[in-house]
């Protein structure tokens, strides 16, 4: 279950010495944020201190993903695929089209990521977008089927997570006591953005 009460992006150590759960933007800003609040507990004397909780976002969407399939709100059947297992699947496709391409595994990571900032940004992946060459009416092609194969699967990505958790969220509300710091978010992209709105306006 997700306790939230309000987000904010300011300074994190201000609010996790009182439980505030954070999220942070790469796992680098994580690392160095743990290490920072234990370095300031050494600083002050401290025996012991619970463990601040300070997640990446693809931790906490993972964390967050698990705890609404126990609870039975999402489909337990579902596999979220990571990172490399995402390329694999677009370096199959690839590799099965009949549009040659030489450095498959290459091409693999630049499709995910273009497939990545389109969902994001909330972009249509609509025919008529994509006519402009035969790079990217392939691209439009490989969208579609690696949409279908994911669906035939079962097989979810991070993107897909954020959309399925952020319809969770807007069909149920409850009273949270926790509150979630969001840091080292340079900007937030839409998907994200209606994401953490949602959460704000339901009071999870």
């Amino acid at each position: 279950m997700i306790e939230q009460q309000v987000m904010q992006r300011e300074a994190p150590h201000q609010h996790l010495a009182n439980g505030t759960q954070v999220i942070t933007g790469n796992i680098r800003l994580s690392r160095a944020l743990q290490s920072e609040y234990e370095s300031r507990a050494t600083m002050q004397n401290q025996q012991a201190w619970k463990t601040p909780a300070i997640m990446q976002l693809s931790v906490w969407l993972n964390n967050t993903w698990q705890d609404a399939v126990l609870n039975g709100d999402l489909s337990a059947q579902e596999i979220l695929l990571s990172t490399e297992q995402e390329q694999l699947v677009w370096a199959s496709i690839i590799s099965a089209s009949s549009h040659v391409v030489l450095r498959v595994e290459a091409a693999a990571k630049q499709v995910s990521r273009a497939w990545r900032l389109l969902q994001d940004w909330q972009c249509g992946c609509q025919w008529e977008d994509f006519l402009g060459n035969v790079d990217t009416r392939e691209f439009y092609h490989w969208s579609e089927e690696f949409d279908a194969r994911c669906l035939r699967q079962g097989w979810i990505t991070e993107t897909h997570l954020i959309r399925k958790l952020t319809d969770l969220f807007e069909q149920r509300s409850a009273s949270h006591t926790e509150e979630i710091v969001l840091a080292g978010f340079d900007e937030l992209n839409p998907a994200q953005t209606e994401l953490f709105t949602i959460l704000q306006q339901t009071g999870w």
